[in-house]
């Protein structure tokens, strides 16, 4: 079993232990703040099954540390800005109703 190293012991997490998000910020140890499958569903507000149906589908960016998957979350903005849609503006009504 691989023993995990801490900042108690000196050195900073690397890899899968690096991943979890902590609460309070967006960085850890200067480096950018990684989500997990289930704090990616609440950061978009949707489930954990669709968060790994757009993984599937290769609709989300990704980085796969062996088993884990984690998400940053300017690339999880991103998808949110290129899924907008924009309203059509009404068409102005005749007065005879139709």
């Amino acid at each position: 079993m691989r023993t995990r190293l801490t900042a108690e012991h000196g050195q900073q997490p690397t890899g899968p232990e690096l991943a979890p998000a902590e609460e309070g910020g967006p960085t850890r140890g200067g480096r950018a703040r990684y989500l997990d499958v289930a704090q990616a569903a609440d950061y978009l507000g949707v489930t954990v099954s669709f968060v790994r149906r757009l993984v599937l589908e290769r609709r989300v960016r990704y980085y796969k540390l062996g088993k884990y998957l984690r998400f940053d979350p300017t690339d999880l903005d991103a998808l949110v800005t290129v899924s907008r849609v924009d309203p059509v503006p009404s068409r102005p009504t005749r007065p005879g109703g139709r």
